[in-house]
């Protein structure tokens, strides 16, 4: 018998011990390389935080510079004479594109929430690092959806008492929301279909 294959079974009994879980040892199954070389799981780990890093600093990121962005070029069009935020331009009704807007909001609140479920159990848990990258992104974008929808209707309430209530800041903030859960939603579906194409390949 080789060496690698000495060292197989005392890793294999070592994790077959009763300290470890029946879900973990499930976990372990699904990636092998942990059990064949346990070093490999410091690099993994290492992996895993620069993906977490990188994922909550695009995540806030997005978010800043659309609201900075969107809210700047408001303030400065609001400064020529006439212009103004409004929900209804031109006495047009925001009642239709409201419900649509938000119709579209809960569709990306779905899907994201089903797949946080989801993914750790699948086997995408095989790749760690891309897995915990799209995980965060779509916390955030199911986030940025929820307060896109409670913002919106709420900053529409005050406008139909005040028209002068929608503020270049409050434009900003809700494209803001809308656009960078959007994002999030669509970066971390590409980070899980690259996944999955790992995965299949493996």
């Amino acid at each position: 018998m080789s060496v690698i294959g000495i060292f197989r079974q005392q890793s294999a009994a070592r994790w077959r011990s009763p300290l470890v879980s029946p879900i973990g040892l499930e976990r372990l199954q699904r990636c092998p390389m942990m059990l064949e070389y346990p070093h490999n799981n410091w690099r993994v780990m290492i992996l895993s935080m620069i993906s977490l890093s990188i994922a909550l600093l695009f995540g806030f990121l997005v978010l800043a510079v659309i609201w900075i962005l969107v809210g700047w070029n408001a303030r400065v069009a609001c400064r020529k004479p006439g212009w103004t935020i409004s929900f209804t331009p031109n006495g047009v009704s925001f009642e239709p594109r409201h419900d649509r807007y938000q119709k579209v909001a809960e569709v990306i609140t779905t899907l994201s929430s089903a797949s946080l479920v989801f993914i750790p159990g699948s086997k995408l848990a095989a790749h760690p690092h891309l897995s915990s990258f799209a995980l965060v992104l779509l916390g955030f974008s199911v986030l940025y959806c929820v307060l896109f929808m409670a913002l919106l209707t709420f900053f529409y309430e005050k406008f139909l008492y005040d028209q002068y209530s929608y503020r270049p800041w409050k434009y900003g903030l809700v494209n803001a929301l809308g656009f960078g859960g959007l994002l999030c939603f669509a970066i971390a579906y590409a980070a899980l279909a690259i996944g999955a194409g790992l995965a299949a390949t493996s």
